[in-house]
């Protein structure tokens, strides 16, 4: 990517480095059976804030989890429906994720949780 007057390592609104890490589980046995959970944790490495290159936005760490029942190995009646709820940033870290020129800069998402309902047949 290539923005005009920066040099090419030093693109705005792209950091250098990121990272992401997630691992999940699934209970096979016990009256659990069939809970699946997860968590993750994804780096946001500092980026440039304008093509001149006069300030930095900060890194930032951000965690995030899931969780997923199968209803249908516990309630028969149930089967192919699974509920689920899910967080990212969940510690709702505030960090500048962007900007489009030096006076204009846009937070990051907050904490989000969503729910749902599923049926696969």
């Amino acid at each position: 990517m290539s923005v005009f007057g920066c040099r090419p390592d030093n693109t705005p609104g792209i950091p250098r480095n990121q990272a992401s890490l997630w691992a999940d589980y699934t209970l096979r046995d016990g009256p659990l059976r069939g809970l699946q959970f997860g968590g993750g944790v994804r780096f946001l490495g500092g980026t440039y804030g304008n093509t001149t290159n006069t300030f930095l936005l900060s890194s930032a760490t951000l965690v995030d989890l899931a969780l997923r029942y199968d209803l249908g190995r516990s309630f028969p009646g149930l089967n192919g429906w699974s509920a689920s709820l899910n967080a990212s940033n969940l510690l709702n870290r505030r960090y500048m994720a962007s900007c489009t020129a030096d006076t204009f800069c846009t937070w990051g998402a907050g904490r989000l949780v969503l729910g749902g309902m599923r049926y696969q047949w």
